[in-house]
């Protein structure tokens, strides 16, 4: 899966419709294929437009030869214009999730964990939504492993 999330306009505030389509060039093909994955409006008033969601990327698409995602914003059935840039990011997302069964801690902090207690882990990206909270169900305070 890829998460994506993007913030833009179009240039002078142009355009209505932010559209993501992602382009694959097919192994031993020199014939690209494309969808469009998502397509968001701007709402009234607005220039900008903030756009969230996950597209699950298909098995050709994986094991293709190359892979790109085009933004456009549409002003009409016949113009479309590049996207001005506020934020973007792209997050692969593992299916199934892998979760962490357990992990080490300083054994003094170790002493002070309970089972039972709920643990923030927090993410070492930029990436606010990462974090997990986690509730224990062991302790050894020696090697300071939390289950």
């Amino acid at each position: 899966n890829l998460k994506y999330y993007v913030h833009g306009e179009g240039p002078n505030g142009q355009g209505t419709v932010l559209k993501i389509k992602l382009w694959w060039l097919p192994k031993g093909s020199s014939t690209w294929k494309n969808t469009e994955v998502h397509k968001c409006s701007i709402k009234p008033g607005n220039k900008w437009v903030s756009c969230t969601d996950t597209h699950k990327i298909t098995a050709e698409q994986a094991n293709s030869e190359k892979l790109t995602i085009h933004f456009t914003f549409v002003a009409t059935s016949w113009m479309s214009h590049d996207v001005d840039w506020d934020d973007i990011s792209f997050v692969k997302e593992n299916d199934p999730p892998q979760v962490t069964k357990s992990f080490v801690v300083d054994p003094s902090f170790a002493r002070c964990v309970r089972p039972g207690d709920d643990l923030l882990v927090t993410s070492d990206t930029k990436q606010w939504d990462l974090a997990t909270e986690r509730r224990v169900s062991s302790v050894d305070s020696d090697s300071g492993t939390v289950t």
